[in-house]
């Protein structure tokens, strides 16, 4: 590999690995807007399903995944039904704060 090549990643690779994630702004977000105690029961609910995801990577779930695709297409659409019963109940819980 050239030497250039090898450096444009090197950069590349540093700042990505500065820029913060969702993560890390959902967490100051949820701190600053309702406190410590909140955020820090962000920071772990997010190292909670980070070692769970990468313990089923290190178990091979996706050679299980790729060789059952029907499983990974049910996965999915259960995340994707999770993530729009999540939307609907944020939009319901604002516009009861608003009154």
């Amino acid at each position: 590999m050239p030497f250039a090549t090898w450096l444009l990643y090197l950069v590349t690779d540093v700042a990505l690995a500065l820029t913060p994630g969702p993560a890390v702004l959902f967490v100051v977000g949820t701190g600053l807007r309702h406190g410590f105690r909140p955020a820090l029961g962000a920071n772990l609910g997010i190292l909670t399903a980070n070692t769970i995801y990468f313990a089923a990577s290190a178990l091979g779930l996706g050679v299980l995944l790729a060789a059952a695709e029907p499983v990974f297409v049910a996965l999915q659409w259960i995340g994707a039904a999770y993530l729009v019963w999540l939307g609907v109940a944020s939009l319901r819980a604002a516009s009861r704060a608003r009154g």
